[in-house]
């Protein structure tokens, strides 16, 4: 009975991904690529962390003191920009 259950399962699997398969929706002409929407993906790790800039050490960022300031959304920004 195990053995039945297993062979139904795999079959409804195998037969929902022929649905839900990934295909290719690029043009078949390369040149129609430049009438595509444009889309620009920036990933950010731990950008609550860097929120605000900080010194090289990690610490609250001094620049009237020397500090090399590092890292800070306004940076992201001017970047991205």
């Amino acid at each position: 009975m195990a053995k039945v259950l297993l062979l139904i399962g795999t079959l409804a699997w195998v037969a929902s991904m022929q649905r839900c398969s990934a295909t290719d929706h690029l043009p078949p002409d390369q040149r129609q690529l430049g009438e595509l929407f444009p889309l620009t993906i920036i990933h950010m790790n731990d950008l609550h962390a860097r929120f605000a800039e900080t010194s090289e050490r990690s610490s609250k960022c001094k620049a009237a003191e020397g500090d090399t300031c590092i890292a800070g959304i306004a940076r992201v920004f001017h970047t991205v920009q």
